[in-house]
């Protein structure tokens, strides 16, 4: 009682600030041109580039930031006033407050949504009505892999990574290396589908069925793997120094309507075909799985980095998301959800560096 009281008014107070955020725009958008200024006094080109940003987009990404802390706190309030027992969406407010954490338009309302995620974390479930109401998804047998299922395997992975046998040969041409990447893209999709097409017919119906409780599976599980995600990067960062990835950089790079749709469609279904799908093919042990899908996820994503030390922390972060993924297709053996949640995921992040 006395935590969901808690959140009532945190969620409440988080609510009148974002709304006075919005109406204090200009001084915040203000401020923080101050801030910066401080901060990068020392690294002129920075402080450059971030004014830039800041003096031209400033108004439109704080807007956006405050409409999230807005909506972030109304839904957790009017949650957390009609549900006596909160607990029962403890993942589901953990992941809405995190987000929350990393997009609050001032230092008290990312506090106050820290002060949820605490809260929460620290809340144990000691009566029946605390636990969510079950909602048991449908057991679906894993697919036995055939020679023809193992040969399509194989094949599919040796075009996905022929990408680093040829990739350096491409003319340094943004406009070739572009339309390079876009012929690659889609022929590594149409095979995909092609030698999965079993698979996802199957696990396709099976989601249209199940669309509540595959949700509420896949979002109590995200909560948690946010939250190890997020706990990671920060640990990688402090380490290495680097704010973001060699990989984040050349994301941020290319052309919006070039990485819009390829990190929210072409990804997931692609990435979680050969890194859960495939590898499940020829990996039957549940834990040398998760480690495998990982490990290749995690390093895929940062072997351009300096140095190797740098590749190997920085690709913790990335190795996390592998492994939860890797361990809800483990338990639904529903390649469906791990697109879902690997789709939410990069939207989220896309949002995020469009008004960023």
């Amino acid at each position: 009682m006395k935590k969901r009281i808690v959140l009532i008014i945190s969620s409440f107070v988080t609510f009148v600030l974002s709304i006075l955020s919005f109406l204090q725009m200009d001084e915040i958008l203000n401020s923080s041109i101050r801030a910066m200024k401080e901060t990068y006094a020392s690294y002129p080109e920075i402080l450059d580039k971030m004014l830039n940003i800041l003096e031209n987009h400033g108004h439109t990404y704080f807007i956006v930031l405050a409409c999230v802390s807005i909506v972030l706190s109304l839904v957790i309030f009017i949650y957390t006033l009609k549900e006596d027992h909160v607990l029962k969406k403890k993942g589901f407010l953990i992941a809405l407050s995190l987000i929350g954490v990393f997009t609050g338009v001032t230092s008290v309302i990312e506090g106050f949504f820290l002060a949820n995620v605490i809260v929460l974390l620290f809340s144990r479930r000691k009566v029946e009505e605390d636990y969510p109401v079950k909602r048991e998804i449908p057991v679906l047998e894993r697919e036995k892999a055939g020679k023809k299922e193992l040969i399509q395997g194989g094949i599919l992975l040796l075009v996905y990574f022929s990408q680093f046998v040829w990739a350096p040969f491409v003319p340094d041409s943004f406009e070739i290396s572009i339309v390079v990447e876009i012929i690659f893209d889609i022929v590594v999709l149409v095979l995909a589908i092609v030698f999965f097409s079993k698979e996802l017919l199957r696990d396709i119906k099976a989601w249209k069925g199940n669309v509540l409780a595959y949700l509420h599976y896949i979002f109590s599980k995200y909560g948690w793997g946010l939250l190890i995600y997020f706990a990671v990067m920060a640990l990688a960062i402090s380490l290495t120094g680097n704010s973001t990835s060699i990989n984040q950089q050349g994301v941020d790079s290319l052309p919006r309507w070039y990485v819009f749709p390829a990190a929210v469609l072409w990804a997931p279904i692609v990435e979680e075909i050969v890194f859960r799908g495939v590898l499940r093919r020829f990996i039957k042990k549940d834990i040398i799985f998760i480690l495998v899908s990982a490990f290749v996820f995690g390093i895929l994503h940062t072997y351009r980095e300096d140095g190797i030390v740098n590749i190997l922390v920085m690709s913790f972060p990335y190795a996390t998301l592998g492994g939860i993924f890797a361990y809800v297709y483990m338990k639904t053996e529903n390649i469906t959800c791990n697109m879902f949640m690997h789709a939410f995921h990069n939207s989220i992040g896309m949002i995020m560096r469009l008004f960023l």
